[in-house]
């Protein structure tokens, strides 16, 4: 395959950092940028395509164009968005509204889900009615998440725009540009793990430690939305999702619970009301909050396997 008329292969393949075989997508139009993330400048190529044949919302990867240096390439593949977008406006528009959090009902939650975490990683198995007491919960959790994060941008969109026509076309460009800019990070994030990886591994490395990496940066990415996106509660929201497919399934998927945990424990040492108030307190969490959050996670996932160097 050709991108930009030169010939990509892959140059290195971990979990989380797909290869450009077989994407055709990595044809696409590239803006080339720069972004700081975690204090390391990663210079990348951008592409945005809208691919309903694929899953991935956003992927990355490197590749090797002739005799030139390593390229970056991040992927996001806006196919879903404006589906999403348009199923939030039709939620909004029946009179959702936010109001009192009635996650205070329920003070002992982030406890329950903290021992859940615990439970599922050290192989336990819930009953029936633990799990559909904890999905009912995250039902309701899902829900209120979903209504912080979006219901100030679509307020934004009525409140800015004259008639509902424009006001919904408002409203699905704000969600895509908020979406876009939160992939872009935790893809960057992907990459600059490859990156350490690569400076660090004396030889190639599989099996377990090798599922271990990809899970932490995998969380770690995670971490970086809720550092540098502009949509944490967002970010919460879609975490939430995850935990209830792991839930349902008794095991760990895509570490969304073990992210969500991790959450629930940084935010009562950030100034958040202690544990039993957490839950309902992330759906008014600022990007100040969430920042403070991922400050204080970030380090508890170095990479620190014996023939790789710790991340700085």
């Amino acid at each position: 395959m050709t991108v930009m008329g030169k010939k990509s292969v892959l140059l290195f393949l971990i979990p989380g950092i797909l290869s450009a075989a077989g994407f055709p997508e990595a044809q696409a139009a590239q803006t080339r940028k720069v972004k700081v993330v975690w204090g390391d400048a990663i210079a990348y190529e951008l592409s945005t395509v809208a691919d309903s044949s694929v899953r991935y919302d956003g992927t990355a990867f490197v590749v090797r164009r002739e005799e030139n240096e390593p390229v970056n390439r991040v992927i996001i593949n806006t196919a879903y968005f404006e589906r999403e977008a348009e199923n939030l406006w039709d939620f909004f528009s029946s009179g959702i509204r936010p109001g009192a959090s009635s996650l205070s009902r329920r003070p002992d939650l982030a406890l329950s889900l903290i021992a859940l975490e615990e439970k599922i990683s050290n192989g336990g198995a819930l009953s029936g009615t633990e799990k559909k007491e904890i999905l009912e919960e995250l039902e309701l959790l899902e829900r209120e998440l979903k209504i912080a994060a979006w219901y100030p941008v679509y307020n934004k969109a009525v409140t800015e725009k004259k008639n509902a026509a424009a006001a919904r076309r408002y409203f699905i460009q704000l969600f895509s540009d908020i979406r876009k800019s939160t992939i872009e990070f935790h893809e960057l994030s992907h990459l600059l793990d490859e990156r350490r990886l690569r400076a660090g591994l004396s030889a190639e490395f599989s099996g377990p430690e090798q599922r271990r990496f990809a899970r932490d940066s995998e969380i770690r990415a995670f971490i970086t939305e809720l550092a540098y996106g502009c949509n944490p509660r967002d970010s919460l929201w879609q975490a939430v999702s995850g935990v209830k497919d792991e839930v349902k399934q008794g095991r760990d998927v895509d570490a969304s619970l073990s992210k969500f945990a991790d959450v629930l424990r940084a935010s009562e040492k950030t100034g958040i009301p202690g544990v039993r108030g957490i839950v309902a307190c992330l759906c008014t969490l600022s990007t100040e909050q969430s920042r403070a959050i991922a400050l204080r996670l970030y380090d508890g996932y170095r990479l620190t396997f014996s023939r790789i160097t710790p991340a700085a």
